[in-house]
């Protein structure tokens, strides 16, 4: 399975993974710019302090508490604000993304899916929060539906999107497609011909399919694209593009 360890332990924004174990790459988790706010939202009305203002209580205030917890990797109190936030306002989306980001984190994977479908709800072409909900399904191992959240990321997807048709391969891998998974392992490598998950599982599918000359020869790739990354974490497809992209606001 394709993946690495995750270590809380380094600044937020310079975490980065050094093993394959549990929860993939130097995932850092952007504090983004929240969106501008409505001016009677900085009152102390009732009706304004359930929105976005700085009025007590006010859901920004603890989504921007909840933010620094999470810059701090106090994760657990991060998400406590982040739903007391929208407790007080439903849709303040900044807000279920960082939840969403903190769940991640935390490998809960569950509630992370449930959080970015809500999120996807109000903006499906939100690349990141597809991303999000592609690896939590992974991780829980539901392969049709990453399949089905691959093809409609593809869809919306402005760019690198060799990661993803790799995760889209890996899918159909697990599900015994493996003549599907070829191609789609295929387009990946057409996009990036150095993406070395992309030669190892089109390697295994076409072991699987007795292409063994074929198999022999992307697992050889796959040896020279490790030896020259060598000292790079090895990361799952959608963690691949999360991490190029991260810094996008919502």
């Amino acid at each position: 399975m394709l993946g690495s360890d995750f270590f809380l332990s380094r600044p937020f924004e310079q975490r980065v993974s050094s093993s394959t174990n549990h929860l993939g790459s130097c995932l850092a988790v952007s504090i983004s710019p929240l969106p501008l706010l409505p001016t009677n939202a900085f009152t102390r009305r009732p009706a304004a302090a359930l929105s976005y203002g700085l009025g007590v209580p006010s859901a920004k205030c603890y989504a921007y508490r909840g933010a620094s917890y999470l810059g701090l990797n106090l994760l657990p109190a991060a998400a406590s604000e982040f739903q007391i936030a929208l407790n007080l306002a439903p849709d303040f989306h900044q807000a279920r993304y960082w939840l969403a980001s903190t769940a991640f984190l935390q490998q809960d994977w569950k509630r992370c899916a449930v959080e970015t479908t809500k999120l996807l709800q109000s903006n499906p072409a939100h690349e990141e929060t597809w991303l999000m909900r592609c690896e939590s399904k992974r991780r829980l191992g539901m392969w049709k539906a990453v399949v089905a959240d691959t093809t409609a990321f593809l869809r919306v997807a402005k760019g690198k999107k060799a990661e993803c048709w790799a995760a889209k391969a890996e899918a159909l891998l697990n599900l015994r497609k493996f003549g599907d998974a070829e191609i789609a392992a295929g387009n990946a490598i057409n996009l990036n011909p150095d993406l070395m998950m992309a030669f190892q599982i089109r390697g295994e599918c076409r072991y699987q399919l007795r292409k063994y000359k074929l198999s022999v020869s992307d697992f050889h790739e796959y040896g020279k694209l490790d030896r020259i990354n060598k000292k790079l974490p090895f990361v799952s497809p959608c963690y691949a593009i999360w991490h190029s992209n991260r810094d996008r606001p919502w």
